[in-house]
């Protein structure tokens, strides 16, 4: 009787490790849909104005005492497979103070981590952009950054992050929302302003997010048409979304399925606190879907806003950290 070659063997082994993979890979991901779409839809997500959830009684909150096992495994499992590399925008005033802040809390959980300034710093790890520092400046560093990026670090995520260094990121919910979507449709994502873009551009101040194509078109195609994409500018952000435009990255709708925005380009504080951001504040004037502070939706497990400005960087962390307990 013939033996069994080692190949055989081999072979066996390996197509049974790869269903194992793709079984949990789609347990993973149908677990993800099935709950995310589930709890968003549920009483315990209705915001009403004054900021309140009605949380009495309702089948949710068992729900969620199941989802609180499960979802270390699932942060896990997302950090491994949707890769996000974080570009942080600062300057060397603030590298030991919010640069630093960043490195100590919600950096660590990028995919990797950039911070880019206009010099270098032998005790802090930078990237420099040669450009002037200040606001008329800041279009001229992200120009430099994004290709920087491209240059030295398109393999190393599907997912680019372009944040200010007075940002808070909470990385577990953005590979959250990223990972049903393909990194090689050209896209990106923010709290989305309108005026000055057709389709619409992503406010720099809550930051924004591409996927690997589109920063493709943006370094292949569009810098290299300053008719298109211009050298100088004063507004980042309406300078990006027309660059972005002009390429065909589409700006796209981070809602989720209650309409409620994810990006934030205001401290936790503010938002958790109805009138703290007054009727006539130059943000309602901007905002490209129609919004209100007042229904911020504070159940922890309805906490989706993936950025917002930080005015206390441990406070932050602490939140973060109460919403996973």
């Amino acid at each position: 009787m013939a033996g069994i070659s080692s190949s055989s063997v081999a072979s066996v082994w390996q197509v049974v490790i790869l269903f194992i993979s793709a079984y949990l890979t789609g347990f993973v991901l149908t677990y993800i849909y099935i709950n995310h779409t589930e709890l968003l839809e549920s009483e315990a997500c209705q915001c009403h104005r004054g900021g309140g959830v009605e949380e009495k009684n309702d089948p949710a909150i068992k729900k969620q005492a199941v989802i609180e096992l499960d979802k270390d495994v699932i942060a896990d499992f997302l950090y491994n497979r949707v890769r996000v590399l974080c570009m942080i925008i600062t300057s060397p005033q603030n590298l030991h103070t919010k640069t630093s802040s960043i490195k100590a809390t919600w950096g660590r959980r990028c995919s990797k981590i950039i911070y880019v300034s206009s010099h270098s710093d032998p005790t802090f790890p930078t990237v420099k952009v040669d450009v002037p520092e200040g606001r008329d400046f800041l279009w001229q560093k992200e120009r430099g950054a994004f290709q920087y990026v491209y240059d030295h670090h398109l393999k190393d995520a599907e997912w680019f992050l372009k944040a200010d260094d007075d940002t808070y990121v909470i990385l577990e919910n953005l590979r959250y929302f990223l990972a049903g979507l393909n990194p090689n449709e050209p896209v990106y994502f923010g709290r989305k302003f309108k005026h000055s873009v057709k389709q619409g551009y992503m406010s720099g101040g809550a930051g924004y997010v591409m996927s690997k194509s589109a920063l493709v078109l943006l370094v292949e195609k569009a810098f290299k048409n300053p008719m298109m994409c211009r050298l100088e500018g004063k507004s980042e952000d309406v300078e990006m979304g027309l660059c972005l435009e002009g390429v065909g990255v589409l700006a796209g709708d981070s809602r989720d399925v209650l309409l409620r925005e994810r990006f934030h380009p205001f401290s936790p504080n503010k938002l958790y606190q109805p009138g703290r951001i007054p009727a006539g504040f130059w943000f309602f004037e901007y905002v490209f879907y129609p919004t209100s502070t007042s229904t911020v939706c504070l159940a922890k497990f309805c906490h989706f806003f993936l950025m917002a400005l930080s005015e206390d960087w441990r406070l932050n962390e602490r939140m973060e950290n109460d919403i996973d307990d």
